[in-house]
């Protein structure tokens, strides 16, 4: 093995599949924001271009430590590979080489119609973290560790519905999504790890499960496809002055 595949092997180790996973996370909840708020764009646009550098970084270290082999997997992972190749071109595309070159988008349609294209692959970025999930070893998340760490995220949710109630604060959407995004994973967790029997009636948790399920669920549509929704909405069909009436909600009530 040589020096250089050694110095990028971290790309598929373990901790960096988590980090890749975060940024994300925080990725798709930015875009939420931002469709929830357009006027938040501009006081975001660095954290973009710092998540767009990280999704470069990664992307240079898988080719680097596969080389030639990067382009010479099985059809599903060439599929994968081939997703955040585009991924990350659309975004330099977008964020970097159109806002240099000075591109005035309003003088033909065709440009107008391949820039929406453009802003609409960012939620692409989305399924990257289902790849993440799939390889990952998730084994740490049966420690009792990580159950008594989600006992301890519920209860301060039950906590944040209070509190919410008694005092008016705009970062109380931002935490909504951070404990949505720890119930999706560890709800992926499970059912990743119980396959088909999370549904069957003989689980002893089965009603727990299907309670957990509908609630997340419900609460995936309200705070995200809803605003993600509008964001391609605005995107496809932008119209003056358009503004989202989407506002932050309790999150879970578990």
């Amino acid at each position: 093995m040589s020096k250089r595949t050694i110095s990028v092997q971290f790309v598929e180790s373990s901790w960096f599949l988590l980090i890749a996973g975060c940024v994300i996370i925080t990725n798709l909840i930015f875009m939420v924001v931002e469709a929830a708020n357009p006027g938040a764009k501009q006081n975001l646009r660095v954290i973009d271009h710092m998540m767009l550098c990280f999704y470069i970084f990664e992307l240079i270290g898988r080719v680097s430590l596969h080389g030639r082999l990067y382009f010479h997997v099985p059809l599903r992972s060439l599929a994968w590979n081939m997703l955040d190749l585009s991924v990350v071109l659309a975004g330099v595309l977008d964020q970097w080489l159109l806002p240099l070159l000075d591109v005035d988008t309003d003088k033909g349609p065709f440009l107008r119609v391949v820039l929406q294209c453009l802003r609409c692959l960012r939620l692409a970025r989305v399924l990257k973290i289902i790849r993440i999930f799939i390889d990952s070893d998730l084994s740490w998340t049966e420690s009792a560790k990580f159950q008594s760490f989600i006992s301890c995220v519920i209860m301060f949710n039950a906590l944040l519905m209070g509190m919410e109630t008694d005092w008016a604060w705009g970062g109380w959407f931002y935490i909504e999504q951070v404990l949505l995004a720890i119930y999706i994973f560890e709800l992926s967790v499970r059912l990743k790890r119980d396959g088909c029997t999370f549904f069957s009636l003989s689980n002893c948790d089965f009603a727990w499960n299907i309670l957990d399920l509908v609630i997340v669920l419900s609460s995936i549509i309200d705070s995200w496809i809803v605003p993600l929704f509008t964001l391609v909405q605005k995107s496809m069909f932008p119209t003056d002055g358009a503004r989202s009436s989407h506002a932050g909600k309790p999150v879970l009530a578990r």
